[in-house]
């Protein structure tokens, strides 16, 4: 991966003593939210629907994960537990449940981009509850990877809306 890429986790340095319990909580509960993403893209890349636009959602699946690599690391510097992922987003679930081709790719674009634009929404409202380090953390590390995922699936979207062909 690109060294300046917004997907390029680098060991964060530590400088302050661990943090209290919500805060900690908080930070579980992205890395929840985090591995739930990348399992929602590893489960969107098997519908037949999306296949011709498997390098896009390939390189959505990979940021998220890195996400939570990222995540999983700081809840565990901070001597937390590592959470696993409960599965797949909720807005998907129903869609993902079911084996059989039933899917456009504008509809799965569409539910992957309104997730993708909630997750944002959630890491801007979860930002003043932490502390500044892990504000630091999310907002030099993670929010730019979740904005250029989110930036991915709305060209993507807006692309299929106007008929075009992805670039």
């Amino acid at each position: 991966m690109n060294p300046s890429s917004p997907d390029t986790f680098e060991p964060f340095d530590v400088r302050e003593t661990l943090p209290d319990a919500a805060t900690l909580e908080r930070l579980t509960e992205l890395c929840v939210q985090e591995l739930c993403a990348a399992q929602t893209y590893q489960q969107a890349l098997t519908i037949a629907a999306v296949s011709r636009h498997a390098g896009v959602l390939s390189r959505c699946y990979a940021s998220h994960r890195n996400r939570a690599a990222a995540l999983t690391q700081r809840v565990l510097t901070f001597e937390g537990v590592v959470p696993r992922s409960p599965g797949v987003w909720a807005p998907l679930r129903p869609l993902l449940a079911r084996p059989v081709p039933i899917a456009s790719d504008q509809l799965v674009i569409g539910l992957l981009e309104r997730a993708e634009e909630e997750w944002t929404r959630k890491y801007r409202d979860e930002l003043p509850a932490l502390t500044a380090t892990d504000r630091e953390f999310l907002r030099n590390r993670v929010v730019p990877a979740q904005d250029a995922t989110h930036a991915a699936l709305s060209d993507m979207k807006q692309q299929l809306v106007l008929g075009q062909p992805e670039a």
